[in-house]
């Protein structure tokens, strides 16, 4: 299992050899079958032994169900599955935080805080999976229920990934991003294989303007599991490298693989958007983002972003403070604020800016975003 793990960022053909090695010494070696299926390998696991562990297990089936159509991002097939398993097994917390991590994929972001929630009365020391809960308190700006459930699942077990990954939030949030590294590459001497901590390393590397950097950590995520937050992730840093077709085929690529999500439409559509030949295809593909869910944020955000391409500004700021009335997002008031600042609307802007910081204290982009707002209404004065 070691060896698998550790091989599985370098040479993913290795890793999935020392998977099956595993199996062949322990078939119940669960691990190393959930292993298999998040590598979407799931071909290699021998059909005796799958029968062997439906037989041992009854819940087996429904569990394998549930990873597989995970890993390959059907997260609308999963979230049929868990209740299933949920009603089976109305107390287990890994299967609440499989689905809290499905209905946070959904976007349906309140159900997904009050599955972990749930899945932290029933066992408040259960540690995986829950770096995902930390990633929402982190973008609520929550930094003491973030810094509190780092310690207490630190406490619970140092040995799994979580606790370091949401320990490398909280100084991420702080500004201590040196820190932050510590942490995390804590987390993935603990496990090689962990997504999110790859996921976090990037995030603190794009923050120091390390986008090649960044790019790699991305990459390792990609490796392990393509999901929608590696590709806004990777796209992201493309685009300030200026690697413009790189971006339009990665979206592409997302794109196919997470056709039924609205995000990918949304990251296709805000790609495209940005050259004056794909505007149409984006407003194609955002109307039906919106009828998959019309309150998608990433949606509207690419909405908001084409009709500002389009020198459509007042358009932009209907749809987003539309969207305000249902949805105390600091991300709109940023737009928002963005939107007003371009216009010279420096009251409304600074209005928005710290609405935004209201919201979320520790948001990097409202912060920059207010301190030159302030250095350019000064300079207009």
């Amino acid at each position: 299992l070691l060896l698998a793990q550790q091989s599985v960022d370098s040479n993913a053909a290795l890793a999935k050899q020392s998977f099956c090695r595993a199996l062949r010494l322990n078939p119940f070696c669960l691990e190393a079958v959930a292993a298999l299926i998040r590598l979407r390998a799931e071909t290699l696991l021998d059909a005796d032994l799958v029968a062997t562990l439906e037989k041992a297990y009854p819940w087996f089936r429904g569990w394998r169900m549930a990873l597989s159509s995970q890993a390959n991002n059907n997260h609308g097939m999963t979230e049929l599955v868990l209740p299933q398993l949920l009603q089976a097994h109305p107390r287990h917390p890994g299967l609440m935080a499989q689905f809290a991590i499905c209905k946070l994929h959904n976007d349906s972001h309140q159900a997904a805080r009050n599955w972990f929630c749930k899945a932290r009365v029933v066992d408040p020391q259960y540690t995986h999976n829950m770096d995902l809960y930390g990633g929402m308190l982190r973008d609520d700006g929550k930094i003491d229920q973030l810094d509190r459930l780092g310690k207490e699942l630190l406490d619970a077990n140092m040995k799994t990934p979580e606790p370091w990954v949401i320990g490398a939030m909280f100084c991420e949030m702080k500004g201590e991003r040196d820190k932050a590294v510590v942490f995390v590459d804590k987390a993935l001497e603990l496990d090689p294989m962990h997504h999110t901590a790859y996921l976090e390393k990037a995030n603190i590397a794009v923050g120091q303007a390390r986008h090649h950097a960044a790019a790699i950590m991305f990459r390792n995520a990609y490796l392990i599991q393509p999901t929608i937050d590696v590709f806004y992730g990777l796209i992201g840093v493309y685009e300030s490298l200026g690697k413009s077709h790189e971006a339009v085929s990665l979206a592409k690529e997302a794109f196919r693989i997470h056709k039924k999500n609205p995000k990918a439409y949304a990251l296709l559509a805000g790609v495209l958007s940005r050259y004056p030949e794909g505007r149409t295809k984006a407003q194609e593909l955002l109307n039906r983002a919106f009828e998959i869910n019309p309150t998608c944020r990433q949606t509207v955000l690419a909405q908001a972003q084409l009709h500002a391409v389009r020198d459509e500004p007042n358009k932009a700021i209907e749809l987003l403070k539309k969207h305000l009335e249902n949805s105390a997002c600091h991300q709109y008031h940023i737009r928002l604020a963005e939107l007003y600042c371009n216009a010279k609307s420096y009251t409304e802007s600074f209005f928005h800016y710290n609405a935004a910081l209201r919201l979320n204290p520790y948001c990097h982009a409202a912060k920059s975003g207010l301190e030159g707002l302030v250095k350019l209404s000064q300079g207009e004065l």
